[in-house]
């Protein structure tokens, strides 16, 4: 089929598919198409995930290394439906583990990252509260991502702290870092590298904001709350 489909169109694009199961059948999937006497083509693999941060992870790496391993360098991995879930949709809980998510995969092996979905009426639909038809807290950690993704270029940011989830741009005249506190306890905090910055803003989601603009007050005592997510821009 994917031999096929190149011989047909040689600018399209093959793929293959996997959901849950993608450990045993991702598996026999790579020795059955190396082991072919032509070359099979596979352009990207892609995944499905309704885990947390922390499994995301082993599964990305999991991905891009069997790829690697089995003479596919070239194949991009592409987790094309991911979403923590439905139990937690609306709360702040599922906009900060949406947020840590999108920090995380910022930084992963993979190449795209599709939330599933963006959809009113889905079961899924996190982004919206199903009810009022109203942007829910989680819809606020995609318009902060956007933040960083306008900005265009990344620039360093890390923690020390594996909770703490962070990633930087700029334009080389805005400056945003957003932060995402994924553990339910609160965490010490410090800054740096935002002095000589002019215009700095806090926007925080939290249990009581919802994209709120706040102050230098949200880092009170350099404590970062748990189950928080802030965005900071500041112009140079």
């Amino acid at each position: 089929m994917l031999k096929t489909q190149k011989e047909l169109d040689p600018t399209a694009n093959a793929e293959a598919g996997g959901s849950w199961y993608f450990v045993e059948y991702f598996n026999n999937f790579m020795n059955y198409i190396k082991g072919k006497d032509y070359p099979v083509p596979l352009d990207f693999f892609t995944w499905h995930s309704y885990s947390n941060v922390e499994q995301n992870i082993i599964y990305a790496k999991y991905v891009r290394k069997t790829l690697d391993a089995n003479g596919f360098t070239k194949t991009e991995s592409n987790c094309n439906e991911w979403n923590p879930g439905t139990s937690d949709r609306c709360t702040v809980r599922d906009a900060v583990n949406v947020a840590s998510n999108m920090l995380m995969w910022q930084n992963a092996p993979i190449d795209m990252a599709m939330y599933y979905n963006a959809r009113i009426t889905s079961s899924y639909g996190g982004m919206y509260d199903p009810l009022t038809w109203e942007p829910a807290k989680c819809f606020y950690s995609f318009k902060a991502f956007n933040k960083l993704y306008t900005l265009k270029n990344q620039i360093l940011a890390q923690s020390d702290d594996s909770n703490l989830l962070v990633v930087g741009a700029s334009d080389g005249q805005e400056v945003a870092v957003m932060l995402s506190n994924y553990s339910t306890e609160d965490t010490k905090l410090e800054i740096e590298g935002l002095d000589g910055l002019k215009e700095i803003r806090y926007c925080v989601i939290d249990k009581d904001n919802t994209f709120d603009e706040s102050d230098a007050s949200i880092l009170k005592d350099g404590v970062f709350n748990g189950q928080t997510v802030l965005l900071i821009t500041a112009k140079k």
